[in-house]
């Protein structure tokens, strides 16, 4: 089971891709420190740079953690299959 924190330290595409965004959407997001306290200006308020990479990374570990127990599934049913064949 992957953990958010062990995300925040590996990093990936999916901080990337959190981060691409903020660029694209807050107003000063070009200019902040990742993983900062700083303010992101947004159309909707403000929020710091860690929290929006806080919630990535609990994002993506519900999202690897779901799609790894989706493959366990998979292989005890094929191999259930597989031994009635």
């Amino acid at each position: 089971m992957v953990e958010k924190q062990e995300l925040k330290r590996q990093g990936g595409h999916w901080l990337h891709a959190v981060r691409t965004w903020m660029q694209w959407n807050c107003l000063n997001g070009s200019k902040v420190t990742w993983g900062s306290d700083e303010v992101l200006r947004t159309r909707y308020g403000h929020v710091t740079v860690a929290q929006i990479e806080d919630l990535a990374a609990e994002v993506a570990a519900v999202a690897i953690n779901e799609h790894e127990q989706k493959k366990i599934v998979l292989e005890k049913t094929q191999k259930i299959f597989d031994e009635i064949r």
